[in-house]
This record gives structure tokens, sequence and C-alpha cells, in this order.
């Protein structure tokens, strides 16, 4: 399709008119539309829960297949170690799993991790399920080159985000705005104002973003939804 897009641009810059150059530049926005989106670095950083070296230590069929925009797929499960930890709780010699997809033919933008054997650089989040999967597709997944060398980037470059942002969030959590606000929190916690207690939360998880405050805001939101009782933020 890509190359059909391209035959068809050349043809039309033939001529200086102004309207072959506003349809060259629609073919080419619709050619971006199809693509994924990539995050600035710094973001798909922040957006990781685990950011790690892996090492592909198996791959294997599930034997299960899901339908993913509108094509039949194999859900392939893959065995890696982590070589390296750079972010998030997974130690290293932590062996952990990724799912990815098998196509019949080629899929675009679809996740394939390397060989068995190979290493890769891994930004990963949890799936409402909580399985692991990439940040942003095929963006999280950087194969490393027999060089050592990530494909998009330097380890250097990550390690200096990771930090960066590191700093940043201890300065947050550590400042009185937000240990007030933490009290609050607590406080209408304990004493059953559980409406109270997440938009308070809520205002914490503004200054320092946390997972034991993200898993607190959604126990409140579990424990509001599931009580049909409750009445002005109090449950009885």
């Amino acid at each position: 399709m890509a190359n059909k897009r391209v035959r068809m641009i050349g043809f039309f810059l033939k001529g200086p008119n102004l309207w072959k150059v506003a349809l060259m530049m629609f073919f080419f926005m619709q050619t971006a539309e199809a693509m994924m989106r990539f995050m600035p670095k710094d973001i798909l950083v922040s957006r990781s829960e685990y950011i790690v070296v892996g090492k592909v230590q198996a791959v294997s069929d599930s034997r299960k297949t899901i339908l993913w925009r509108g094509t039949k797929a194999s859900v392939i499960r893959n065995e890696l170690l982590v070589i390296e930890s750079i972010k998030g709780s997974l130690s290293s010699g932590k062996t952990f799993f990724l799912d990815t997809l098998k196509f019949d033919g080629w899929m675009e933008d679809n996740v394939e991790l390397p060989p068995v054997n190979s290493e890769v650089l891994l930004f990963l989040e949890r799936d409402e399920k909580g399985n692991l999967k990439p940040v942003n597709g095929i963006q999280g997944v950087w194969k490393i080159d027999s060089d050592g060398k990530p494909r998009y980037g330097t380890m250097k470059e990550i390690r200096k985000i990771v930090k960066k942002q590191a700093s940043k969030l201890e300065k947050s959590c550590s400042s009185k705005a937000f240990t007030t606000l933490l009290d609050a929190a607590e406080m209408q916690t304990q004493a059953g104002h559980y409406k109270e207690a997440l938009e308070t939360y809520r205002k914490v998880y503004a200054i320092c973003s946390t997972k034991d405050i993200e898993e607190q805001m959604a126990w409140l939101m579990g424990e509001i939804g599931d009580d049909k009782n409750n009445k002005n933020g109090k449950v009885k």
C-alpha cells in the first residue's frame, strides 16, 4: 500500500500545480494516520511501570486464538529472563512472561520479540487483567543488536531519564502538601467517608503518582461502586 502511494506521489509531482502538492500532502497524512503514534521518550519512561533488559528464553504456542483488528491471530507465549532492571520491581534473574500475537500474514504495528537467546529492552505496564504488555505497543520493544546497543536510543539516555523522574518524584512525595493531603485521605478512609477520601487521594496522586496510591484509589472506587447503601460518601 505504501509503495503504491509513493508511485502516485511521484506521478503528481511532475507538474508544478498547487493542487498536486496538496494531494501529495493528503497521501502522506493518510499514511501517517495508519501508523502508530510514537510518544516522547520521557513520556514512554514515565508510563512504564517496569523497564528491563530481558533475554528471550523460550517461545511457545499457547494454542489460544483471538480476533485483533478483525483478523484471527494465535497467542504466542514468550518467556524472558531479566538481565537488568532499570525501573520497577522486576529484579535481575527473575523470569516473566509476555504474550504476543502471530498472524498468517504481515500485520502493521504488531509487537514481535526477537528470537530465542536474543536480548531486548522492554518498557512494560500491566493491562486490566494484570498481565504485562509493552507500553504503546511496538514502541515499548527495543531490540538490542549484537553490539549491545538498542535500536532506538541508548541505555545511558534511558537511565538518565529514569533517574531524573525518580528524583522529581521523591521531592514531590516528601512535600508538605503531599503529607497533609495524605493524612486527610487516610482519616477520611478510616471514618468511612469513601467518596471524600477518593477525591482527596486524587489530589495526592496528582502530587505524587505512586503504585500504592493508585491501588488505594482503585480499592475506594470498588467500595463505592459495590455498596448500594452508600449515602453522602459514608458507608453505613
